[in-house]
């Protein structure tokens, strides 16, 4: 089975997220699209991050209605801060006849070198790479890895952070589900 792993803290999941799952599993790149939730990402160890049942919850309202996507809860097993190279490892001998790929974004493919193993998960996994505002490409990185496969699609120009900073003073009706907006509200999220 072909699966497409996007990894993610998803603090909030947004309509940019929903967009990008939208369009690639209506590819035929994959048969599943696994929302990867990160309970700690080595790059935000500093950050105050939503509770991971929050995060899962708000994830499970953001996709409800796309077929063969799953929310993935696997980096709980896993020792923290959760590593790519480490999560791939465990899918991959958990899973043995799965064929995984990466869908990341260009912010992340441009600081991909900064990963660990990152070597390794260039060369072992294909990577699906969708463009991000104020990130433009390193075409230098696309030549050395000859599994990266750029995902044509506008920019979205919705970022979580944003947000996070904004809910509650601006209207962003347009940026999230409505199901994910009202829960945010109802538990008092991101004050």
């Amino acid at each position: 089975m072909k699966i497409g792993l996007f990894f993610g803290t998803f603090d909030p999941p947004h309509l940019g997220h929903f967009e990008i799952v939208k369009k690639l599993i209506n590819t035929k790149n994959f048969e599943e699209i696994w929302i990867v939730l990160s309970p700690l990402s080595p790059f935000k160890q500093n950050n105050l991050i939503t509770s991971f049942h929050h995060r899962t919850v708000m994830l499970q309202k953001t996709f409800l209605d796309l077929n063969n996507v799953k929310i993935c809860d696997v980096e709980l097993k896993l020792s923290q801060p959760n590593y790519t190279i480490e999560t791939l490892n465990y899918l991959q001998k958990s899973f043995l006849n799965y064929k995984y790929s990466i869908i990341l974004g260009s912010d992340n493919f441009n600081k991909i070198h900064l990963w660990k193993d990152s070597q390794k998960i260039i060369k072992k996994f294909p990577l699906f790479v969708y463009p991000r505002k104020d990130h433009p490409l390193n075409n230098k990185l696309i030549k050395l890895n000859s599994i990266a496969s750029l995902v044509h699609m506008k920019t979205i120009p919705i970022s979580s952070s944003t947000i996070r900073s904004k809910i509650y003073s601006t209207d962003i009706s347009n940026q999230l589900m409505p199901a994910v907006k009202d829960y945010i509200l109802k538990n008092k999220l991101y004050i």
